[in-house]
């Protein structure tokens, strides 16, 4: 689905779980998880499942890692937010939202 988009995918990596399976993971999973898949070939890194809990390690990956860090839900408030007009910065849940404050309507 993101190469159709036209992003490339150097490493990727699944749990391999049904998603009722994914719900009580904490988020130590997902920062383990990103963590093993990040190669230095890579811009960054997509947690993709809405079951996933990973928001709240979001800023120590991308501090870590030194690259940005998105989850799908992360992403989801992001866009519900820009179509809302909120342009308030949450901090804590990775640079996405932090940057909400400073993006302008690019519409």
């Amino acid at each position: 689905f993101i190469e159709e988009y036209g992003i490339e995918v150097v490493s990727i990596r699944g749990l391999g779980l049904e998603p009722m399976d994914i719900n009580p993971l904490e988020p130590e999973v997902a920062y383990r998880l990103a963590k093993d898949v990040m190669v230095p070939e890579a811009d960054g890194v997509f947690i993709v499942s809405t079951n996933f809990r990973c928001m709240e390690v979001l800023d120590l990956l991308e501090r870590e890692l030194q690259k940005p860090v998105m989850g799908v839900n992360q992403a989801m408030l992001w866009a519900a937010m820009q179509r809302m007009g909120v342009r308030e910065s949450i901090s804590g849940w990775g640079s996405l939202l932090m940057e909400c404050g400073s993006i302008s309507d690019a519409e």
